[in-house]
């Protein structure tokens, strides 16, 4: 295999997960880590291939495979990239996010710390893994602490890809809902008319309860 055919399965595979198609995700995935296990075959994209494998299966909710693939790619990520950096930040997002699913908060929320750590606050992979972490912590019922992050957030929307940005004033929606803002509520609802459709099936349900009528 040729380190440009790695690198494309790679990226159509997160297109398809983005789209939200699991099964095509998963073949693409999949051959990328058959090629990355050839013998002889070395290349830094394949530590990837574990990470994105390990957001198919929690996207598909197969929390074990999630779990141990994402235990997978830290590993490799750390061999591979050293101790601290942004690549080894990665795979503790969805470390966070599997703990977070499981109601394991203290977890989580270290996961995210390290991610986040790793990623730097301020890069546009952080930001995301700042989202991850208020939406963990409005899981926790933790509506002060998600509102606090989400603060911090809002001004930066704009900086964000369409669908984070969909998934910020989705979140910001829900926790002005939470603390009955009806003024913040507005805003939250009226910026997310304007954002592009999020295909992931969960964030589609909570979109269609904020706008179902009251």
């Amino acid at each position: 295999p040729h380190p440009l055919l790695v690198i494309t399965r790679i990226q159509l595979a997160g297109s398809y997960l983005a789209a939200g198609d699991f099964a095509a995700a998963q073949i693409q995935a999949e051959r990328a880590a058959s090629n990355c296990a050839m013998p002889g075959f070395t290349h830094p994209y394949c530590a990837q291939t574990d990470l994105l494998l390990a957001r198919i299966a929690l996207d598909s909710d197969r929390m074990d495979d999630a779990q141990r693939l994402a235990l997978q790619a830290r590993d490799t990520s750390i061999k591979t990239f050293g101790v601290h950096s942004p690549e080894v930040g990665r795979p503790f997002l969805v470390l966070g996010q599997i703990a977070t699913r499981r109601g394991e908060r203290d977890a989580a929320l270290a996961a995210f710390d390290r991610g986040i750590a790793e990623l730097k606050p301020d890069s546009a992979a952080g930001r995301v893994g700042r989202l991850l972490r208020a939406d963990a912590l409005h899981q926790f019922d933790d509506v002060d602490g998600a509102s606090a992050m989400v603060a911090e957030l809002q001004p930066l929307a704009e900086e964000l890809g369409a669908v984070e940005r969909g998934r910020l004033w989705t979140l910001s929606a829900e926790l002005a809902l939470a603390r009955g803002d009806r003024a913040a509520l507005q805003v939250a609802l009226t910026a997310l008319e304007s954002t592009l459709p999020d295909r992931h099936p969960q964030w589609i349900a909570r979109r269609a309860a904020l706008q179902a009528p009251r």
